[in-house]
């Protein structure tokens, strides 16, 4: 008699993501193992190694470590002594972004183009441009509406006009809705 998968739950709820699992058939010696990957068919990493339920046949599971704006990929399977594995389950939830950020720009210093990665709350319209230290506008990278969630944008390290810029701290700017956020970056040539 193999285990059986009754009904499964994937719920984001704003302190984490919850997993509800409902088995049948459970097998004598059998371990049931939860795994958590980024990536739709990436690493799996094994979270809860031997999950137990917490009523008859009922496992459930708070997957507190997550980050806004990211997809997250869950696998259910079943192990049987002999070494025999199931897979019982597998489905994703994406954890939405509750406001916006900027990340530090990568690699900072940086020659001869960096990436600055961004998440929206909701899709806006967004300006990303890239100032000197006198404050002059150097170049404009982003202007027009982006999706929610996660944003990258690269720098190669040229003005409006194509031109190299030279070496020095330059600041870059998020303008999405009535939200401005900068950071600074530093070009070594």
């Amino acid at each position: 008699m193999a285990t059986k998968l009754q009904s499964a739950s994937i719920v984001e709820t704003g302190n984490g993501i919850r997993l509800t699992f409902e088995l049948a058939d459970r097998e004598e010696n059998e371990t049931i193992r939860l795994h958590r990957s980024l990536v739709p068919d990436g690493r799996w990493e094994a979270i809860v190694k031997n999950f137990m339920p917490v009523s008859p046949n009922r496992y459930e599971y708070l997957d507190a470590d997550v980050e806004p704006a990211r997809t997250y990929f869950y696998k259910l399977d079943s192990r049987i002594r002999d070494g025999e594995i199931r897979e019982l389950y597998r489905g994703s939830v994406v954890v939405p972004a509750s406001e916006m950020s900027l990340s530090q720009n990568q690699p900072n210093p940086f020659n001869p183009a960096t990436t600055i990665s961004f998440v929206l709350p909701e899709q806006m319209r967004v300006i990303m441009a890239v100032f000197d230290i006198d404050g002059k506008l150097v170049k404009t990278l982003v202007d027009k509406p982006l999706s929610s969630g996660p944003n990258k944008v690269t720098w190669d390290g040229t003005n409006d006009r194509g031109n190299s810029v030279s070496s020095g701290v330059y600041f870059y700017r998020l303008q999405a809705g009535k939200r401005v956020l900068t950071k600074k970056m530093v070009l070594l040539k």
